[in-house]
């Protein structure tokens, strides 16, 4: 998953908008709780990055519905799906892949 692959935090990395990314970096939109503005997109994460974007130019990057993931989406998907909560995507440096929901 790309959320685990970036270092904003998760209302940040909801927040991303299709103009904040570049084919090398994703920058928070307004004031970001890490202070951080701007990040390199990782190599492994791009791909994960296009697919999410696909053909649309404006808009969030990640959508559920044609509308901006919300916070509760996003937890409820991680769960459904990997079976874990949104935090183990950040802390577990990919072992959740390990583990998925089933």
């Amino acid at each position: 998953m790309l959320l685990a692959e970036v270092e904003f935090n998760l209302a940040d990395f909801l927040s991303l908008d299709i103009r904040d990314a570049t084919d090398a970096t994703l920058s928070a939109a307004g004031a970001s709780k890490t202070r951080l503005t701007e990040m390199p997109i990782p190599e492994s994460a791009s791909p994960l990055l296009r697919e999410a974007i696909g053909g649309r130019v404006e808009g969030a990057i990640f959508t559920e519905g044609g509308k901006a993931t919300s916070r509760e989406a996003a937890v409820r998907a991680a769960q459904q799906f990997a079976g874990c909560s949104i935090h183990a995507f950040r802390n577990s440096g990919g072992a959740w892949r390990s583990n998925p929901a089933g």
